[in-house]
């Protein structure tokens, strides 16, 4: 067993026990809200870090899956379990579009159209007030309760439950993305992104590759956004924001693109930095401001590097 799989083993173990020797309920939420974006930071990475394609419209995919799985389980009275299927079908329906629009031109292009997509939706969001009640939101969003005759219930409404399937959503978008990177698809995208004209002078079809890819990675993002509903219980426009597009990519960034590990380390940080910046008052986003720059100055080649190079040179 290779260093690289002990340490995804420790950790698994570690994510495993957690909520064993920590009880503290404001480190859980944290905890889940980390593993909700990590899945989205994966999405992302599969896009910009291993296929070399910039989105500042993700939040777009996130709220249509939001909104989504909510909208079916408030107005059809189904499931939270339908919902988790609906909403990344309805966010990998909509990265089709963008894609099918926006891939035959590629970079810039790429780029406006889906930071137009998420603003749009979130004007719909705003003023479709029969379905999405507007500014005030959709509240009371449910949740999942399976009862277990001998043994009693599991409330996923109550936090412990949550953290448990977010870290089995976590765990199964991670091994997505390294089956991705390890098959014939993945060698394709990181080819077109090293040089797409050579690329497709073997034979393969950058814009039908690049399609698949942007639909994988929507669906990921709606996914994050159907476990972000349901452990809220409220979402409104807002979850279309281009920060939210923003602090995706810097995740990936900072973590280190195009990597399996980068994305997590990633959304750890780039979910904690804020909550310890807390401190600071209201130059709180002043200082994280600061921080990105820093890092994208300083480690251009994400954290993830910048602190495992010098001890491999050790």
């Amino acid at each position: 067993m290779n260093l690289n799989r002990i340490t995804v083993f420790v950790f698994l173990i570690a994510a495993v026990l957690f909520p064993v020797f920590v009880r503290d309920t404001y480190v859980i939420h944290m905890t889940i809200l980390i593993g909700i974006y990590t899945l989205g930071a994966i999405s992302v990475n599969l896009l910009l870090g291993y296929a070399g394609q910039l989105s500042l419209g993700h939040a777009a995919f996130f709220g249509v899956g939001a909104y989504a799985s909510a909208l079916v389980c408030l107005k059809l009275a189904l499931p939270m379990w339908i919902g988790m299927i609906v909403g990344p079908l309805f966010a990998g329906l909509l990265g089709y579009v963008v894609a099918k629009l926006a891939l035959k031109l590629r970079g810039a292009y790429f780029v406006i159209l889906t930071i137009s997509v998420a603003e749009i939706l979130k004007l719909v969001g705003l003023n479709w007030v029969t379905l999405t009640k507007g500014p005030m939101g959709l509240t009371d969003i449910p949740v999942a309760v399976i009862p277990l005759a001998a043994v009693g219930t599991i409330d996923f409404g109550q936090k412990i439950p949550y953290y448990y399937l977010v870290l089995a959503a976590a765990i199964l978008c991670a091994a997505l993305q390294h089956r991705i990177v390890q098959s014939s698809l993945g060698r394709s995208i990181i080819s077109i992104r090293e040089n797409e004209d050579l690329a497709e002078s073997v034979g393969i079809n950058g814009y039908r590759v690049l399609v698949v890819i942007v639909v994988i990675s929507a669906s990921i993002t709606g996914f994050s956004g159907s476990l972000y509903a349901h452990y809220v219980s409220f979402i409104d426009p807002g979850v279309f924001a281009f920060f939210f597009s923003v602090n995706l990519v810097m995740m990936v960034i900072g973590g280190g693109k195009g990597t399996f590990s980068g994305p997590i380390v990633g959304a750890i940080l780039f979910t904690l930095i804020p909550e310890w910046l807390r401190v600071c008052g209201d130059a709180r986003m002043a200082v994280y401001a600061l921080i990105v720059v820093f890092i994208v100055i300083f480690m251009p080649r994400g954290i993830l590097y910048s602190v495992t190079r010098p001890l491999a040179r050790a």
